[in-house]
C-alpha cells in the first residue's frame, strides 16, 4: 500500500495549489485517494427501531469525519491546509465515501486514515493492582500448562509483574516485547474462561504505545476495575481537548470537562488518591497515572512517553469532536488517477 500512496504523491505533487479544505473537490477530475468506510450496525441487534437509529448514526458519523478533517487542515504551523477532501454518503446504506487530494507529505495520509477510522471512545477507569489479582493469573498459567502439556504457556509470553519479593503493587499485570504476542495471550486467557475465576469486575487492556527500557520497547497489560459495571467516566463530558507540551517538552493532551464531568472527576480522583487510574481510547490504555490529590476544575492530561506531537494533535481532535456512534470499518482504499486534459 505504501508504494501505491508514494506513487500517488508523485502524481499529485505537481498539481497541489494553495487552497483551503473544501467539499467541492472532484476526485474524478483531479485524482486522489478514495476510502470507503462502513458504519458497523452490530450494536443495534436488540434495537426496537434499528433502521432509524442506524440512519441517524451514519449521518452523525459523516458529520464527525468532516469536522475531524476540517480541524486537521486548520492546524497551525502545518502545510495540511493544502489538502482538499470530500465526504459523502454512498448509495449503499451505511457506507461513507471519503475522497482526498493528498499533500506531498506521506505523514498526512497516515494521520487522515487515523482520523477516519478511530472511534474515539474515551474512558476513565479504576484499576486493580497485580498484588491483588496475581493468584488468578498464576492459576490461569497452571491450567494452561496442564491443558497444553507445556511449562508456563502464559508466562513464557507475558512477563508477569513479579520481583524476588513477590508481586508488585502496580496496575500492570505484565509486559511483552513483541506486539504480535498480544493475540496469542488474549486467546490463552480466553481459553481459561469457565475454568478460572477472574474477578467479575476486572477488564484487561493493552497499552496503545510502547514504553522503553534501556532501548528495548515493550507493551503492558493493564488490569482495569469496573465501576458500577463499566468505566467511571466517559468522553461524553468533554467540552474541549487540545495538544499541549509538558515541562519536559513531551506532548500531551489537555482535556476540559463540563459541570457534570467536573463533579464526577472530583469524586473519582478523591476516592482514588494514592492509586493508579487508567485512561483509555478505544479500549487501549494511553496513561495510567497515580492520583496524588483530589482534582477540581474538571481538567485532566493524557500523556505517554511514546506520544508524538502528531498523535497528540489527532487524539485531541478526535476527543474534542466526539466519538463515532458505532465502530467504523475501512472497506476500500483506492488510488484514483486524475483525468487527462483533452
Amino acid at each position: 500500500m505504501k508504494n501505491i500512496i508514494t506513487r500517488a504523491i508523485i502524481v499529485f505533487a505537481a498539481l497541489i495549489t494553495f487552497v483551503s479544505c473544501s467539499n467541492d473537490y472532484d476526485i474524478n477530475k483531479d485524482g486522489g485517494i478514495r476510502w470507503v468506510v462502513e458504519v458497523d450496525k452490530t450494536a443495534l441487534i436488540d434495537s426496537s427501531n434499528p433502521d432509524v437509529e442506524y440512519e441517524a448514526a451514519v449521518q452523525r458519523t459523516e458529520q464527525i469525519i468532516k469536522t475531524r478533517l476540517d480541524n486537521f487542515c486548520k492546524e497551525e504551523n502545518t502545510l495540511f491546509h493544502k489538502i482538499k477532501f470530500n465526504v459523502k454518503q454512498s448509495d449503499e446504506p451505511g457506507r461513507i465515501i471519503i475522497d482526498l487530494f493528498p499533500d506531498k507529505d506521506y505523514e498526512a495520509y497516515q494521520r487522515i486514515k487515523r482520523l477516519i477510522s478511530t472511534t474515539g471512545n474515551l474512558e476513565f477507569w479504576e484499576t486493580y493492582y497485580f498484588d491483588e489479582i496475581n493468584e488468578y493469573f498464576d492459576q490461569a498459567n497452571a491450567i494452561l500448562a496442564e491443558k497444553y502439556e507445556t511449562e508456563d504457556p502464559l508466562y513464557s509470553l507475558l512477563v508477569p509483574s513479579y520481583t524476588e519479593d513477590g508481586p508488585i503493587r502496580i496496575a500492570r499485570v505484565g509486559i511483552i516485547n513483541n506486539w504480535f504476542d498480544i493475540d496469542s495471550i488474549n486467546k490463552l486467557l480466553e481459553t481459561t474462561k469457565g475454568l478460572n475465576t477472574f474477578p467479575g469486575d476486572m477488564k484487561l487492556a493493552w497499552t496503545a504505545l510502547p514504553e522503553k527500557n534501556n532501548g528495548v520497547e515493550y507493551f503492558e497489560l493493564i488490569a482495569l476495575k469496573m465501576t458500577n459495571g463499566g468505566c467511571a467516566l466517559d468522553g461524553s463530558v468533554i467540552t474541549d481537548a487540545k495538544q499541549v507540551n509538558e515541562n519536559n517538552g513531551q506532548s500531551a493532551i489537555q482535556i476540559q470537562m463540563n459541570r457534570e464531568g467536573t463533579n464526577i472527576w472530583k469524586l473519582f480522583t478523591r476516592d482514588n488518591i494514592g492509586r493508579q487510574i487508567a485512561i483509555t481510547v478505544d479500549d487501549y490504555v494511553f496513561s495510567y497515572p497515580v492520583v496524588n490529590q483530589e482534582i477540581e476544575g474538571g481538567r485532566c492530561q493524557i500523556y505517554s512517553d511514546g506520544m508524538t506531537l502528531e498523535l497528540a494533535q489527532d487524539l485531541a481532535n478526535i476527543i474534542k469532536n466526539g466519538k463515532f456512534p458505532f465502530r467504523v470499518n475501512v472497506l476500500e482504499e483506492n488510488l484514483v488517477e486524475p483525468q487527462q486534459a483533452q
